[in-house]
């Protein structure tokens, strides 16, 4: 989930690039990302490419004096690596549902805020099985009977969770079987594998389909309660590149996202029939 959060803000960062306003090289690109009730170790500081310049990779910052702002005090981070990456060291700074965050540096003489607040974690979630069967046909059975055999009817698992208020959420499904064998071989696993998630939602299901999934064995489906900038930052990755309006952001003199997310997670078992 946070790879492909990151793999967002990279996106919004080159968006951001091809605007023709020429102080948008000076802004930072925060992708700040604090997950309930774990410790605050994702937050990384970049510098947005400039428009028509020779960099292609965003360059990290790894100088910022970067504060987390929780009831009152104000928690310093530290720098993790040299990759623009930063962290709290400590354990009195918590994410609980409800509460309210700032975020604030200084850098280039921009005064850079944002603000969050904690949703709370999904609750009931139901799926309509634990266990989803594959029906695998070989290449081998399907050459034998001369590509004769019937493909199998697709099987799928509806994920469930209320929401009476019409909020945002979004479902991943990940493997976390040390063990777990390909579905498919790897020559045709590698081409299709890639990282499943949803787009934001405001229902109150989703449903996962058999060829959705990479591996046999256990997986976590994980349904995510997010806040409208995160909804924001999604939205900007289909911005039309040829339009003059910045991607949209929540923080204050800089791009990119400061969110809290929770979640709540249901086991699903990936088997061979």
């Amino acid at each position: 989930m946070k790879k492909f959060l990151y793999i967002i803000v990279l996106i919004l960062t080159t968006i951001g690039c091809t605007k023709t306003n020429p102080i948008q090289g000076n802004k930072v690109v925060i992708e700040a990302f604090l997950f309930l009730d774990e410790p605050v170790d994702d937050v990384r500081i970049t510098s947005l490419l400039a428009y028509g310049g020779d960099d292609t990779i965003p360059q990290p910052i790894n100088d910022a004096e970067i504060d987390i702002i929780w009831r009152g005090n104000a928690y310093r981070l530290q720098s993790t690596n040299d990759s623009g990456y930063y962290h709290y060291p400590g354990n009195d700074l918590q994410v609980k549902e409800g509460e309210i965050y700032e975020l604030k540096l200084n850098y280039n003489d921009f005064d850079i805020s944002a603000l969050t607040v904690c949703p709370p974690k999904p609750q009931n979630i139901t799926s309509t099985k634990d266990t989803m069967k594959l029906i695998i046909v070989s290449l081998i059975d399907s050459f034998l009977t001369g590509g004769n055999i019937t493909p199998p009817p697709p099987d799928s698992v509806i994920v469930s969770w209320p929401n009476p208020n019409d909020e945002y959420y979004y479902v991943i499904a990940e493997n976390i079987d040390s063990t777990a064998t390909n579905i498919y071989p790897d020559f045709i696993g590698g081409l299709l594998s890639f990282f499943f998630q949803s787009e934001p939602t405001t229902e109150s299901s989703y449903t996962f389909f058999d060829s959705d999934f990479r591996k046999f064995g256990k997986h976590e489906i994980r349904v995510y309660k997010v806040n409208q900038e995160y909804v924001d930052l999604y939205t900007s990755i289909n911005q039309d590149s040829r339009t003059q309006a910045e991607p949209l952001t929540n923080i204050i003199n800089g791009l990119g996202v400061f969110t809290a997310v929770s979640y709540e997670s249901i086991p699903l078992y990936v088997t061979r029939e």
